[in-house]
């Protein structure tokens, strides 16, 4: 597979002062950064646990986290559209549909969720929806976002394998 269908594999190795490449840096922060983004996915999954206002307070915190996420990755978006294209690009194709996808479903469920909100909008003094409909349409696509997520880091699995493996042996290195 070719290095530039991973994911933030089009920043170069550019040497810093504190001696790790620049790259190397931006790759331990985004491995922390979307573990953090994974771990309040999976609290705001489990609303019976939380509770509906912490739940809703991760949901709008998930939120930013997601939109974050998206700014790291406009790199990544911009070489796969070009990339869309290419002959042998199936990897590249599946993987910029699936996000697609999992962008849209995301859209979806947070909007959903902002307009069943009874907790975050409330406390703004914005009134909610208090419909089946919505709270369907919530739910579903809260239902979809798991499978897509679980695809999302299948089809991201050897980057993240990779980069860890990369982050440990460099602890090792300054370790010695």
């Amino acid at each position: 597979m070719p290095p530039n269908d991973l994911p933030h594999a089009s920043e170069p190795a550019l040497p810093s002062p504190a001696g790790l490449p620049v790259r190397a840096k931006r790759v331990s922060f985004l491995l922390g950064f979307d573990a953090s983004l994974l771990a309040l996915f999976l609290l705001t999954m489990a609303p019976r646990l939380t509770g509906l206002a912490i739940h809703e307070i991760l949901g709008t915190a998930f939120a930013l986290f997601f939109v974050v996420h998206l700014l790291l990755s406009w790199n990544w978006i911009k070489s796969a559209t070009y990339r869309l294209r290419s002959a042998g690009a199936w990897r590249t194709r599946i993987n910029y549909s699936l996000n697609s996808l999992l962008f849209a479903i995301t859209a979806v469920a947070i909007a959903a969720g902002l307009v069943i909100s009874q907790v975050v909008l409330p406390a703004f003094h914005v009134p909610s929806v208090d419909d089946r409909a919505w709270h369907f349409l919530h739910n579903r696509m809260a239902s979809f976002l798991r499978l897509g997520v679980g695809l999302h880091i299948a089809m991201n699995w050897q980057w993240i394998v990779a980069a860890v493996r990369r982050q440990a042996a460099s602890l090792r290195r300054r370790r010695a």
